[in-house]
C-alpha cells in the first residue's frame, strides 16, 4: 500500500511541475532582454500559458475534474482575453495567431493529460 501511496504522490508532483514550469519558462521567453521577435517570442508565452491554464485547473481538480468544463472554462478565458483587446476593454493587440496558439496549447495539454491518465 505505500509504494501505491509514494506513486500517486510522486504523480502529483509531476502535475504540479507541469502547471507551473510552463508559466515560468513562458514569462522569461516574454522578459528576456535577448529573446529576437520571432514566433517563440511572440506566440510562445501564449502557448505556455494556455497549456499552464488548462492543466492547472486538471491538477488541481477544478470543476470535480470534469475534462470537458476544464477545456471550455479555458477557452472562454483565452477568448475572453483576445477579444476584450479587440474591443479595447483590456491592454494588448488582438491577433488570430494568438488564438492559434491558445489552441495549439490546449491540445498539448489536453495530450499530456490522455497520456498520463493511460500510463499510471
Amino acid at each position: 500500500m505505500l509504494g501505491y501511496q509514494c506513486m500517486i504522490a510522486k504523480k502529483k508532483y509531476i502535475e504540479i511541475i507541469l502547471s507551473l514550469a510552463p508559466i515560468i519558462l513562458g514569462l522569461c521567453i516574454y522578459i528576456s532582454p535577448c529573446a529576437n521577435y520571432g514566433i517563440i517570442r511572440n506566440y510562445g508565452p501564449d502557448f505556455l500559458w494556455s497549456f499552464s491554464l488548462l492543466f492547472f485547473q486538471y491538477t488541481f481538480n477544478s470543476f470535480n475534474g470534469s475534462i470537458l468544463s476544464i477545456t471550455l472554462s479555458s477557452v472562454l478565458v483565452s477568448l475572453f482575453y483576445e477579444f476584450g483587446q479587440k474591443l479595447n476593454w483590456l491592454d494588448g493587440t488582438f491577433d488570430l495567431f494568438d488564438l492559434a496558439a491558445y489552441l495549439l496549447g490546449f491540445i498539448v495539454a489536453l495530450s499530456t493529460i490522455r497520456f498520463l491518465r493511460t500510463h499510471r
